[in-house]
């Protein structure tokens, strides 16, 4: 993760573009590009935000791996639908 203060950010980002310069390198999040960053410009691909239903599905799937702590199918349903809208990632 990167460092949450703005000028420590862009150093960082503007060192690792500059180290990887010619390799593929990804990049997310909800700020836009700054030029400055690195000395070519990028591709940009907007992805938009998964469907509340998507996000009930990976809910429902993570809920029901951790079925082995005694969470019931329909349990992963109803507690994957109250939580939907909450952010689920790999960490």
């Amino acid at each position: 993760s990167l460092p949450p203060e703005p000028a420590r950010r862009e150093s960082l980002i503007r060192d690792l573009c500059a180290a990887l310069r010619g390799l593929p390198l990804f990049l997310y999040g909800t700020d836009g590009w700054d030029p400055a960053w690195a000395a070519d410009t990028p591709v940009v691909l907007p992805v938009a935000p998964p469907s509340p239903e998507r996000q009930a599905s990976r809910w429902r799937h993570a809920l029901e791996r951790a079925g082995s702590d005694g969470i019931a199918p329909a349990e992963a349903d109803t507690l994957a639908a109250a939580v939907a809208a909450h952010r689920l990632d790999g960490g």
